[in-house]
């Protein structure tokens, strides 16, 4: 009689199998120019991934590759954030770089932290300070999103999405005049 066999693995998806593809293939490249060659393949899978907002990918992939292959793991996990953090998009005609700026706003607490969101004459000195003496004069600040300690790589995909409305709609934009 054959038996039904229960996968003690979870199957992933083929762009999760490519991911790891190509992260070993980085992880085991001997030169620069063979990094190149990877590190480019990898960055337009997760551009797409991105897009289409499959994070289950990501994560099906980085957990694949936890045990089978930890450098592949760090190599995949480095381009993930890099693809997530910056990026390049246009905006009548002109290209703008979009770049994601994280400061604690509380470093440490003995209490829980709330999720609630920072009020907003708070999240408006926080803007004028930023604008001020940390950002390159004409930077634009534009729909702050607050994530708690427990944010995760996997909201890339929704923070990006919150990033590129923002970029369409102008919203929350203020200039660095300094």
């Amino acid at each position: 009689m054959k038996r039904n066999r229960f996968s003690s693995r979870k199957r992933i998806s083929a762009d999760a199998t490519e991911l790891s593809r190509l992260a070993i293939g980085l992880a085991e490249s001997g030169s620069k120019l063979e990094d190149l060659f990877w590190q480019n393949r990898l960055a337009e899978l997760v551009d797409r991934l991105f897009r289409e907002g499959s994070e289950d990918d990501f994560t099906g992939s980085l957990d694949r590759l936890f045990d089978a292959h930890p450098m592949a793991r760090g190599d995949l996990a480095d381009i993930i954030g890099s693809q997530a953090e910056s990026c390049v998009m246009t905006d009548r005609g002109h290209a703008l770089d979009i770049l994601l700026f994280a400061a604690p706003v509380l470093a440490w607490s003995r209490f829980s932290i709330p999720t609630v969101s920072i009020p907003k004459s708070t999240l408006q000195t926080l803007k004028v300070h930023l604008c001020a003496h940390v950002f390159a004069a004409g930077t634009a600040w534009r729909s702050p999103t607050i994530c708690t300690p427990g944010s995760t790589a996997a909201q890339f995909c929704r923070d990006l999405a919150v990033a590129a409305t923002a970029r369409k709609s102008g919203a929350g934009e203020q200039r660095s005049n300094h």
